[in-house]
């Protein structure tokens, strides 16, 4: 058991590239969803990881409101071995010797292994030995555990760390990116925290300036906007994560889950020429039940006037915030084609009154050379199995 120990901390795991995303929207929650609360600097694991002190009242916040992270961790134990026998000696004497309120009698948990490939044995052997050595550790302090897979109370997370191991409870229960409002998608989805990661990066103020999705699919960019501008709690009414289950979380008084800001003085508007995509941000803008100022068109982006747009916020211009096709998600396509669309979409852009600039996720490799742009702001972001950039333009 040399080497291993019970441990407090909260991770926080986004896509590759989220930290810088992450820790602005939590500077910018904290105060409001914690008065008084001091937000400790974080450490910065990699370029997706972020750990601070272990806090019951951040870790709420965190769960309840934050939608740049895919992840919530509370980091319990950390392990070092290097053969199963061990593992399992380490954490069943770690459990058994573990009385914090976590450990609830009749509780049911589950066991995955992430990034354990470097581990001399199999994702389904570590599960295993961490499923049996929590149980039975808990046995001996009295605890009944059992295991379930599928809706566990306590779902457990088993992490290789530069050549560790760390056990974790995942205090949503689930990627947060599955907030609960999107039961309709289009072609090529965005992830609900990629889009939110955007608009962190992009500095959006919400109470001056218009946002404009030109190519908005199933509404995700629009919809993560207005959540984000009115501090809107993450999850919709049916879905309840992890935390509000567990002890010590259940038992500290909460404040009532409600939005933390004004909201929006500033029009969002989503647009797309498909009528279906249309239909499904309108359907995804419902269940989410956010502000009224969101509205959508259907047409060709070519034909919206964004001066309009922003003489109706009185604001000289705004924000185009997009993640266009990149063909590599779509339906084979000629690139003259792809190319065309992306030309006119900068000729438009070119041609709006105001003071524009441009945010844009996009995979394609020669999308600056083919519209002869050069970001002011270039980042690399993960879009699932693609390597994409997030790029910010002055128009």
């Amino acid at each position: 058991m040399i080497g291993s120990s019970a441990t407090d901390a909260l991770r926080f795991i986004g896509s590759g590239g989220a930290n810088r995303a992450m820790e602005a929207e939590l500077k910018r929650l904290v105060p409001r969803a914690l008065p008084g609360f001091r937000l400790a600097k974080p450490l910065r694991a990699d370029e997706q990881t972020l750990i601070y002190p272990f806090s019951a009242d951040l870790a709420w916040a965190s769960v309840h409101y934050l939608r740049t992270s895919s992840r919530v961790l509370w980091d319990i134990y950390q392990l070092q071995a290097l053969r199963l026998d061990p593992l399992y000696a380490s954490v069943r004497a770690l459990v058994e010797s573990d009385a914090r309120p976590w450990l609830e009698d009749g509780a049911t948990i589950s066991v995955d292994a992430r990034n354990v490939a470097d581990f001399p044995a199999s994702p389904l052997q570590l599960r295993g030995t961490i499923k049996n050595a929590v149980i039975e550790g808990a046995a001996a302090r009295g605890v009944r555990l059992t295991l379930d897979q599928d809706e566990p109370r306590l779902p457990l997370v088993l992490r290789g760390l530069g050549g560790d191991l760390t056990l974790s409870i995942d205090l949503a229960g689930r990627s947060m990116h599955a907030r609960g409002y999107r039961l309709h998608v289009s072609d090529a989805p965005l992830k609900e925290t990629l889009a939110a990661q955007m608009l962190m990066l992009s500095r959006w103020d919400a109470r001056t300036e218009a946002l404009v999705d030109p190519m908005c699919g199933a509404g995700t960019i629009v919809i993560e906007a207005a959540a984000m501008a009115d501090g809107a709690p993450t999850w919709t009414a049916d879905r309840s994560p992890t935390i509000d289950d567990i002890e010590p979380f259940r038992s500290t008084p909460h404040k009532a889950l409600e939005v933390l800001f004004p909201g929006p003085k500033a029009p969002i508007v989503g647009n797309d020429i498909d009528e279906g995509c249309i239909r499904a941000a309108e359907g995804n803008l419902a269940r989410a039940a956010l502000n009224p100022k969101v509205t959508f068109h259907r047409g060709d982006f070519a034909d919206l006037d964004l001066g309009a747009i922003a003489d109706e916020a009185s604001s000289r211009g705004g924000l185009i915030l997009t993640n266009p096709p990149y063909g590599e998600r779509l339906e084979p396509d000629a690139s003259g084609k792809l190319e065309a669309l992306y030309r006119s979409f900068a000729r438009w852009c070119e041609n709006q009154r105001g003071n524009w600039r441009v945010g844009m996720l996009n995979a394609h490799p020669s999308f600056d050379e083919i519209v002869g742009w050069k970001p002011r702001m270039r980042k690399p972001m993960s879009n699932g199995p693609l390597r994409a950039y997030f790029s910010i333009y002055d128009r």
